[in-house]
C-alpha cells in the first residue's frame, strides 16, 4: 500500500481552511457558534491555522444529545472550529482514502450511497438462491484506537498529520471504553468508519472469495448458490473481526436464508422480483412528512424547504415497489385535509 506525504501543509493553507469553513457552514449559517465564526471568518481563520500549524490545536469537548429515529443513538456535535478542521482534513485526503476502499463499500462515499447498495442488493438477491446478513455489534462504540491508527500509519507518512489524525481518534467520548469508540455526528467518524471496515471487504472478496457482497457501514450482506458455504464463510467473518479488528457480531442480526424470503436492508424488504417497502420505513415516512408539514405551517420553514423534505422522503420511497401504497397514502392525506396532516 502507498503511503502519502506532504498533505499536513496542504491541509493548512489559508485557502483549504477558507473552503472547509464554507462546507462546515452550509446549513448552519443561523447557529451561534458558527454565526460568530463566520462574522470574524478571517481572524478566526488565522487562529485556527497558527493553532494547527504549532500543533497547539486540540478539539472542544462533545456537545450530546440523542436522537430515536431509526433507534435510539447518542449523537456527539462537534464545536463549529472544529468542524472547519474536520472539513479541512478530509478535502485533502478523501481522494487518497477513496482509492483504497473496496467497491462493495456504499457508506457515506461519493457516487454510492444506500439507494446503490439497495440496487445492488437487488441484483444479487436475482441472481443466488441464499443470503447471509450480518451486523457488528455496537460498531461505533468497539472500534479500537490502536488498530485505526495502526491503519492510518500504513497510509499516510507525515508526523505532523499522523499526530492530528490521532488527536480525532482518541478524543475521548463520554460512555466509551477507554481506547475504543468513535463519536456518531462527526465527519471524521464517516471516514474512519470506512477505513477501519475495508480490510474486511478485502478479506471477504479476496480470501472468501465471495462474488457477491454489499457492505452499507456495519450491515453487511454475501449471498451464494449454498447455505454450507454461508456458514462456513460466517465462522471464517467472526475470526476475522475478533482477531484483526476486535470486533464482534451481532448475533440477533445474523440471518442466512434462502432469498425468497426477503432480505432485511436499509428499511426495505428486498425480493428477487420486487422491493417492498418495511413497516419501520412507513412509520417513519409518516412522522417526518407530518412534521415537516407542521413547520412549514407554523412558519418554522421556508415553501422551499418543506418541498426539498417532501421530494427527498417521496424519492427515498420510489426505491421501492409501493405505488399503490403510495397513491392510498396520499388519497388519505386529501381527503382529510392537508391543515390535519
Amino acid at each position: 500500500m502507498k503511503r502519502h506525504a506532504n498533505l499536513f501543509v496542504q491541509i493548512t493553507t489559508f485557502e483549504n481552511l477558507l473552503k472547509a469553513a464554507r462546507y462546515a457552514a452550509r446549513g448552519k449559517r443561523l447557529k451561534p457558534r458558527a454565526a460568530r465564526f463566520l462574522f470574524d471568518l478571517e481572524p478566526e481563520l488565522l487562529r485556527l491555522q497558527a493553532a494547527l500549524m504549532d500543533e497547539s490545536w486540540r478539539p472542544a469537548s462533545y456537545r450530546l444529545f440523542k436522537v430515536y429515529q431509526p433507534k435510539p443513538r447518542q449523537i456527539a456535535a462537534t464545536d463549529f472550529a472544529d468542524r472547519v478542521v474536520h472539513h479541512a482534513i478530509f478535502r485533502i485526503l478523501e481522494p487518497l482514502l477513496e482509492r483504497s476502499y473496496s467497491p462493495d463499500s456504499y457508506a457515506c462515499r461519493k457516487g454510492k450511497g444506500g439507494h446503490r447498495a439497495l440496487k445492488q442488493a437487488h441484483f444479487f438477491q436475482q441472481r443466488y438462491p441464499f443470503f447471509l446478513k450480518l451486523d457488528i455489534a455496537r460498531y461505533f462504540d468497539s472500534v479500537d484506537h490502536q488498530v485505526l491508527k495502526n491503519m492510518l500509519t500504513r497510509r499516510f507518512k507525515d508526523p505532523q498529520l499522523l499526530r492530528l489524525l490521532g488527536l480525532l481518534v482518541e478524543h475521548p467520548v463520554p460512555g466509551h471504553a477507554p481506547g475504543k469508540g468513535m463519536p456518531i455526528g462527526n465527519l471524521s467518524s464517516q471516514h474512519f468508519a470506512n477505513v477501519y471496515l475495508t480490510p474486511l471487504d478485502y478479506f471477504v472478496r479476496h480470501t472468501l472469495h465471495c462474488r457477491a457482497y454489499v457492505r452499507y457501514m456495519d450491515d453487511f450482506v454475501l449471498w451464494s448458490h449454498s447455505k454450507e458455504t454461508l456458514w462456513l464463510w460466517k465462522a471464517g467473518i467472526e475470526d476475522f473481526l475478533a482477531r484483526q479488528l476486535k470486533l464482534q457480531l451481532k448475533a440477533s442480526a445474523s440471518l442466512i436464508a434462502p432469498v425468497t424470503e426477503g432480505l432485511p436492508f436499509l428499511g426495505f424488504r428486498v425480493y428477487p422480483a420486487m422491493i417492498r417497502l418495511s413497516q419501520t420505513c412507513r412509520h417513519r415516512f409518516r412522522r417526518t412528512w407530518r412534521r415537516a408539514w407542521t413547520a412549514y405551517q407554523k412558519g418554522k420553514i421556508t415553501e422551499k424547504a418543506w418541498q426539498q423534505s417532501a421530494s427527498s422522503q417521496l424519492g427515498h420511497l420510489r426505491q421501492a415497489n409501493a405505488l399503490a401504497w403510495r397513491q392510498k397514502w396520499f388519497y388519505a392525506v386529501s381527503g382529510r385535509g392537508s391543515d390535519r396532516l
